[in-house]
């Protein structure tokens, strides 16, 4: 188990948005791009973790 010290939210940004996923040979990831967006957001997180302990059980 993992303790998190010092969470931290930065650069926060909502609204609408669009992804375009190009094709490139060899690959599938093109043809799972999104058909549409919902809402969109965008943030940077941070987290230290001082401690984990084994959990037995």
């Amino acid at each position: 188990m993992a303790e998190f010290d010092d969470r931290r939210l930065a650069d926060v940004w909502t609204g609408t948005g669009d992804i375009s996923l190009f094709a490139a040979r060899g690959e599938e990831l093109a043809d799972l791009a999104p058909v549409r967006t919902g809402a969109d957001f965008r943030a940077s997180m941070s987290y230290s973790v001082p401690d984990v302990r084994r959990l037995d059980g």
